[in-house]
C-alpha cells in the first residue's frame, strides 16, 4: 500500500513539473512572438524614416505620415510612444474597450503580454485633459516594465520627457508625478473640474515621490500606467510642453 502511495505521490509531482515547464516555456514562446510583433512594426518605421528624409518636413508632418502609414496595416494603432534612455519605444493602439488589448498583440492575436494602448474613453488626438496609457509590467522586459526606472527621482532628472507621435502631430510631455496608486484611485478620468480638479491636485501631490509642487496648469497631460506589486499600480504623469 505505501509503495503505491509513493508512486503516487511520483506521479502527481512529475505532472506538476511537467506543467510547470510548459507554463515557462509558453510565457517565453509568447514573449517571443510579442518581441518579433513589436520588431516588425519597428523596422516599417526605420524604412519609413529613411525613406521620407524631407530636410524642409516639420516634426508634426513626420508624426502625421508615420502614423498614417502604419494604419494601413494596423488600423488600431493611433500613436507613436517614445522615452529616452529606456526601451520604451511602441506603437499604442486604442480598442473598444479597456480590456482586449490586456491579452492581444498588435496583430490582434491572443498574448499575455497584450500591446500599449490608450484608454478608450480617450480622443485618439490627445485633446483630452487627460489621455490614459496602459501597457503590461513584463517580468521578462518590454512593455512598460521600464517605467519602474521612474520610481528614482535621478533618472527623471536624466530623462524627464516623454514624446508621442500622432495624427495631431508631435507633442513632447514633461513628467510632473511618479506615484503608486490603487486600482480604483482616481487617477484615471479623462477630465478634471473645479471641486474634483482640486481633490485630483491634492491626491497627486499626497503621493508624488518628486517632491516637487504641480504645474499650474493641467490643460493636458498623459498618464502612464503599469502593474507594481502588491495589487498597486505605478503612475506616471506628465504635462504637454509648451
Amino acid at each position: 500500500m505505501k509503495d503505491k502511495t509513493r508512486k503516487l505521490i511520483q506521479v502527481i509531482l512529475l505532472l506538476i513539473l511537467l506543467f510547470n515547464l510548459y507554463k515557462i516555456g509558453a510565457y517565453y514562446r509568447a514573449g517571443g512572438a510579442y518581441d518579433r510583433g513589436v520588431q516588425k512594426i519597428q523596422a516599417q518605421v526605420q524604412d519609413q524614416e529613411k525613406e521620407d528624409q524631407s530636410p524642409n518636413q516639420s516634426p508634426d508632418q513626420e508624426s502625421i505620415e508615420k502614423i498614417q502609414a502604419l494604419e494601413k496595416a494596423y488600423p488600431e494603432i493611433k500613436a507613436w510612444i517614445f522615452l529616452d534612455q529606456t526601451q520604451i519605444n511602441y506603437p499604442v493602439v486604442q480598442g473598444r474597450d479597456n480590456d482586449y488589448y490586456l491579452n492581444h498583440s498588435y496583430e490582434k492575436e491572443v498574448n499575455p503580454f497584450g500591446a500599449i494602448f490608450m484608454d478608450y474613453r480617450n480622443q485618439a488626438d490627445f485633446s483630452d485633459q487627460n489621455t490614459i496609457i496602459y501597457g503590461h509590467n513584463a517580468k521578462r522586459g518590454g512593455c512598460f516594465k521600464d517605467l519602474h526606472q521612474y520610481e528614482n527621482p535621478d533618472f527623471v532628472s536624466q530623462a524627464p520627457y516623454i514624446e508621442i507621435d500622432s495624427l495631431a502631430g508631435h507633442k513632447r510631455y514633461e513628467i510632473f508625478a511618479v506615484y503608486k496608486a490603487d486600482p480604483r484611485d482616481p487617477f484615471r478620468h479623462t477630465s478634471y473640474q473645479g471641486q474634483d480638479l482640486e481633490n485630483f491636485r491634492a491626491y497627486v501631490q499626497k503621493r508624488n515621490i518628486l517632491k516637487r509642487p504641480l504645474p499650474e496648469k493641467l490643460d493636458h497631460f498623459i498618464t502612464l500606467q503599469t502593474c507594481s506589486p502588491g495589487d498597486t499600480r505605478l503612475v506616471i504623469q506628465a504635462v504637454q510642453a509648451q
